[in-house]
């Protein structure tokens, strides 16, 4: 740990340029994950919809990438090789806030692009592109426009959530950390737990959890008792608003056999290509389903 201590006093002190923040970010995400990570890292595509195809000029299209992590990745798209939205951030305060215990840091991630009115700026390759420091996956798709519609011009756009996190898994009693990444800025991010999976609970005032700078949600303590479920996470603005669910599950240190069984499926490598209809065949069922949830304040 002293290792780690150093590191992150590098990555805050020692140099302010960027070039070395990040590098010293990327060193110390590493070091982290080799102190607490379980299992091996692994990247792997869990749904793509990432096709060729052809659009018509005024009419919208949408890209996406799902992913099957360990731990969480962060993703750039690029069109035509230029950058054109993306995070660098993983789930770095997480893995600080869990130095010293063993996580898991397994689960979906999903990222998507929409384009809301085509135009022939918009035609090109796009690249998807998952790295979570250990692997790196990318899927790409050719996009062409035709026809004459037009695009009314807006002064501003409604949010779009970039990056989320679909479902998660950890080990009972760790810090969580539920991505919600934005790519306008100035947008307004709330949090809610989903009770009964119909009414919200606003999570802002509630102590056990903190919304981050970059939307993401902090759960403080993954509590199998109070915590599983579905949260929600909502981005918006004067144009609009935009929405992502995430599911956790946090493993409980008395669990039925039926569902350790099933656990030891999910992680474990042998099963790793059934690994995500597990992890959603458990969240559909929701096994063994809290009593206690977050209540509203």
């Amino acid at each position: 740990m002293n290792a780690i201590a150093v590191m992150l006093f590098m990555a805050v002190y020692v140099d302010s340029s960027p070039e070395h923040l990040q590098e010293s970010v990327k060193l110390l995400n590493a070091e982290l994950d080799k102190a607490e990570l379980t299992r091996p890292a692994e990247l792997r595509f869990a749904n793509v919809e990432m096709d060729d195809r052809t659009i018509r000029a005024g009419s919208s299209f949408e890209l996406k990438c799902e992913v099957y992590a360990l731990p969480p990745p962060v993703f750039t798209w690029t069109l035509n090789g230029k950058r054109i939205v993306g995070t660098e951030d993983a789930n770095l305060f997480e893995k600080l806030t869990n130095i010293g215990k063993p996580t898991l840091q397994n689960g979906v991630v999903t990222s998507r692009i929409r384009i809301p009115c085509a135009e022939k700026k918009h035609r090109g390759k796009y690249r998807c592109i998952a790295t979570n420091g250990h692997h790196t996956v990318e899927a790409s798709a050719k996009i062409s426009v035709v026809g004459g519609g037009l695009c009314d011009a807006v002064e501003l756009d409604p949010p779009q959530i970039i990056q989320f996190t679909d479902s998660r898994f950890e080990i009972q009693d760790n810090a969580v950390q539920l991505m919600c990444r934005v790519a306008q800025p100035n947008t307004a991010i709330a949090w809610y737990f989903m009770k009964d999976d119909e009414v919200r609970v606003p999570l802002i005032d509630n102590s056990d959890f903190e919304v981050l700078p970059n939307g993401d949600l902090i759960v403080k303590r993954c509590d199998f008792e109070t915590r599983v479920g579905t949260y929600l996470c909502v981005a918006s603005n004067d144009a609009g608003e935009d929405r992502a669910e995430a599911w956790l599950y946090c493993n409980s240190r008395e669990t039925s056999n039926s569902v350790r069984f099933g656990i030891l499926l999910f992680v474990d490598e042998a099963t790793k290509h059934s690994s995500v209809c597990f992890f959603r065949a458990l969240r559909k069922a929701n096994v063994e389903q809290p009593t206690s949830r977050p209540s509203a304040t």
